[in-house]
């Protein structure tokens, strides 16, 4: 299994987002990065921008692929982290997020349940 999550900054702070209902793959996942599902046949690139879109309400553009990495809460998942920016559009949830928020990267322990992957905590160091 295969996830894209996108990593959107603004003023110091980075968008994170609390799931409608329980993730099947990794149950205690409560707020997150916005992710989608890819399938086998999806393009990692374009996932991530339709990901925005559909779930965020906002067009991004892809600024670098991070890296990729596999959460140690279910080893069958991999996810493919990218820096996304900002294009258009105002920020709204759809069907899988029910609140979108911006906090600083120091205050992500504070909402999420699961781990942080440290790569990520490290690349937002940067910014804070």
């Amino acid at each position: 299994m295969r996830r894209v999550l996108g990593i959107l900054l603004r003023d110091s702070e980075v968008l994170i987002a609390r799931r409608r209902k329980t993730n099947e793959y990794i149950p205690r996942l409560t707020w997150c990065f916005p992710y989608a599902m890819l399938s086998e046949s999806e393009s990692p690139r374009a996932k991530v921008i339709e990901l925005f879109e559909k779930e965020v309400g906002i067009k991004v553009r892809i600024k670098k692929f991070l890296f990729n990495a596999v959460p140690s809460e279910n080893y069958k998942v991999t996810d493919y982290y990218y820096w996304v920016e900002y294009v258009a559009g105002s920020l709204r949830t759809g069907e899988v997020f029910s609140e979108l928020k911006w906090v600083r990267p120091s205050e992500l322990p504070k909402y999420f349940t699961t781990t942080i992957e440290y790569k990520v905590l490290e690349f937002l160091k940067q910014f804070e």
